[in-house]
């Protein structure tokens, strides 16, 4: 239960950074300023952090499972 519960706040997480690197992407096309640029690169490496923070997490998961028997069958 609280995989569950993980995977949905790092989910959640991940799609808030998104969401506002998106939305700061189009304040800077309209706006064109520097101050909005700089906002924009901000909210772009703080999505690609949270979004390898995740890969992460997952990855070290998947190579946990190759261990189990339950989960050998997996193995592309």
């Amino acid at each position: 239960m609280l995989y569950k519960f993980t995977v949905v706040i790092v989910v959640r997480r991940r799609s808030e950074a998104v969401r506002e690197k998106k939305i700061k992407h189009g304040n800077w096309k309209r706006e064109n300023t520097t101050e909005a640029r700089k906002e924009y690169n901000k909210s772009r490496q703080n999505a690609k952090r949270v979004i390898a923070s995740a890969k992460e997490k997952k990855q070290k998961e998947c190579a946990g499972n190759l261990n189990d028997s339950e989960h050998q069958n997996e193995i592309f």
